[in-house]
């Protein structure tokens, strides 16, 4: 398997590859519903020796691996832009352990946060978070993928987990 599948004619409409809610946005809006929380119905602060090193890790290392992943998209001359349509399936890079390594940078990016701010609730919200991206984003693009690339997409399926 090379690192970019060539190019294919254009058969869709760039309808196919639409998306209900940007995914960024699902993470910000658990934040925020974690903050809304914390504030009506406080917890006890999740704050543990190494916990401002591990938040500040677990931010770098998201933030990174959403940089690397985005770039390697660009390189292959294809959108990073979830629900534009795909012009070259990318297993290259980041791409080569992790079918979603943008969505996975932004989960350990939320987690970074919550225990920075030494939030349990917005820790709890994560699993939900999780959830809404894989019902309204991920389960639509590997749809939209595997409609758009057909064996080799399902091939890379077979190949590369779905995170990590």
């Amino acid at each position: 398997m090379g690192e970019v599948i060539p190019s294919l004619p254009m058969t869709e409409s760039p309808q196919d590859a639409a998306m209900k809610l940007p995914p960024p946005l699902i993470f910000v809006i658990g934040l925020l519903v974690g903050f809304a929380i914390t504030y009506f119905v406080p917890t006890p602060s999740i704050s543990f020796p190494g916990s401002t090193g591990l938040g500040s890790a677990l931010i770098a290392i998201g933030l990174a691996t959403i940089v690397l992943s985005g770039r390697t998209f660009r390189r292959s001359g294809t959108t990073v832009l979830p629900g534009q349509p795909a012009t070259r399936l990318v297993i290259a890079g980041p791409y080569r352990y992790s079918r979603n390594p943008i969505y996975a940078g932004m989960s350990s990016t939320y987690l970074g946060i919550a225990i920075l701010l030494h939030s349990l609730w917005i820790i709890v919200l994560l699993p939900a978070v999780l959830w809404v991206l894989f019902r309204t984003v991920v389960r639509s693009e590997e749809e939209y993928l595997e409609r758009r690339f057909g064996d080799d997409y399902l091939n890379y399926k077979r190949s590369v987990r779905r995170w990590l």
